[in-house]
């Protein structure tokens, strides 16, 4: 069926301009992530990436060894606002230029290892992606750490292919990018695991030849030593880790959930009967197609099976890690920096299947981009829910409700110290102050403020004139002395005046 697509002319523009179809398919990624990212409030965990950066480096590093991840991110992002700001704009750049960054490295491997006809499949379907675009804006470390895993993925590729010194060249920055990856993101470990597989696979494989050396191995041990500054916190992180209140174990709804946010960006919760038949049906065709493509693939069958290993190793280590007595590992946004290995996939098979049927393919493949632009109207419209405490972040919208502004004579008490992370991101000179129950310990997010002398007590005498209250759920109490004379609500959030009598 149809006309071959290497005949087409439109490829043989794009075999002299198919770095340029690159930069303007990264600079479209950039600019829908970023358009979506502008329109969210900053909530807790960016609030206290920007805490982060705020102070000294060494600072920095101490208090990242205290909490749950590594300091890579933190550091290039200090690096970065310390040139452009601490502007919205300028912080969801760098993760939004991270994010184009892998889509623009996913496509040029695609070239290299199947073709121009699987980089333009994998054009829309990469830009559209709803969970790339949802933790390409987030001020976090998960956009870095997507860029991290396909740059390591394809710096691989290359280092196998390669003979001599240039083989060398390209196994030392493969062990640079592993050490880089686990300064990042831990979860970056799977896909290492995925890649070790893959060399076995291709060390055994008798259909499949290799030129595999004692190298990989060695780039393995280069990458430890790398790391081993950072061993003793790790360690330390481990034994007290902080997401064991909000990490589940991997049974089939968190397993649905992985398909149903990467296509459609909706939780397994929330999927109707037509939403399930939706996920079916293309975890049905994803996994036809995929075996259509090894049964064909001939040459670009053992970069297929890196693609498989690279999507699922990191769910089954997932699933397996969750079995008990171990600890939980699924929280939605991990499966970020090995989400993008999906689509990277479907595109490589879509071409190797379709080679010779390009109404097929163009048809494929514009069904598909229709479901991924169902899934980007449901992301705009969730923009940064928090799948853990059920609640839309809308610290902006109270804060400008209430001027941006520092009113004399006037106090501000966050319900929370998540919203005080916020609180004190829109309004730096304020007097913010937060409530707790509790004391705040020395670890995890909020070690910035343990023994914080800006902590709220119930009923504390305060000697102001306005008090400004943002909480979520439970309301603190105040002296009798004040008069509540307004309230606002911003989805979850509630915006409460208070004036002295």
């Amino acid at each position: 069926m149809g006309r071959d697509i290497q005949q087409s002319g439109f490829v043989r523009f794009l075999r002299h301009y198919w770095l340029g179809w690159v930069l303007a398919t990264a600079t479209a990624s950039f600019g829908l992530t970023l358009w979506i990212g502008l329109q969210q409030s900053v909530w807790f965990d960016e609030a206290y990436s920007i805490s982060l950066i705020k102070q000294s480096y060494s600072q920095l590093v101490s208090l990242t060894a205290v909490d749950v991840h590594p300091p890579l991110y933190y550091i290039l992002l200090k690096l970065w606002s310390g040139i452009f700001g601490t502007g919205e704009i300028a912080l969801r750049s760098f993760s939004a230029l991270c994010s184009a960054a892998a889509v623009g490295v996913g496509l040029v491997m695609l070239r290299r290892l199947f073709g121009l006809r699987a980089m333009v499949f994998a054009t829309p379907l990469l830009i559209l992606a709803p969970f790339l675009v949802r933790y390409g804006f987030e001020i976090r470390m998960y956009a870095l750490a997507s860029l991290i895993g396909v740059g390591a993925t394809y710096v691989l590729v290359r280092a196998t292919q390669q003979a001599g010194q240039q083989k060398t060249r390209w196994w030392i920055l493969y062990s640079v990018l592993v050490a880089a990856g686990m300064y990042t993101l831990y979860y970056l470990a799977f896909v290492w695991i995925a890649h070790v597989v893959w060399l076995l696979y291709r060390l055994f494989a008798k259909d499949t030849p290799s030129n595999l050396s004692v190298k990989p191995l060695l780039a393995y041990i280069g990458s430890v030593v790398l790391y081993l500054p950072w061993l003793p916190s790790f360690l330390e992180q481990f034994r007290s880790p902080a997401l064991s209140g909000i990490a589940q174990r991997v049974g089939w709804e968190q397993l649905t959930t992985i398909f149903s946010f990467t296509f459609i960006y909706m939780p397994q919760w929330a999927l109707n009967k037509w939403g399930y038949a939706l996920i079916f049906v293309i975890i049905v065709g994803m996994v036809a197609l995929v075996v259509r493509a090894l049964q064909v693939g001939g040459q670009a069958r053992p970069y297929i099976w890196l693609l498989v290993f690279y999507f699922t190793v990191p769910i089954i280590i997932m699933i397996l890690g969750s079995l008990p007595p171990l600890r939980p590992l699924f929280v939605e946004r991990y499966i970020s920096h090995f989400d993008i290995a999906g689509f990277l996939l479907i595109a490589a098979c879509i071409g190797v299947v379709f080679r010779n049927k390009r109404t097929y393919a163009v048809l494929f493949t514009v069904l598909l981009t229709g479901v991924l632009l169902y899934g980007v109207c449901n992301l705009q419209k969730a923009g940064n829910y928090n799948f853990q405490t059920l609640s839309r972040p809308q610290t902006r919208q109270a804060v400008e409700a209430m001027g941006r502004q520092c009113q004399p004579d006037s106090v501000i008490i966050a319900g929370s110290p998540l919203i005080y992370f916020e609180l004190i991101y829109y309004l730096p000179n304020c007097d913010v102050r937060f409530y707790s129950s509790h004391p705040i310990g020395p670890g995890g997010g909020y070690a910035t403020i343990y023994q914080s002398p800006k902590q709220y007590y119930n009923d504390e005498p305060l000697q102001v004139s306005t008090i400004y209250m943002v909480y979520s759920g439970q309301k603190p109490s105040l002296s009798p002395t004040f008069l509540k004379t307004s309230e606002q609500s911003f989805k979850e959030y509630r915006l409460a005046i208070f004036k002295q009598q």
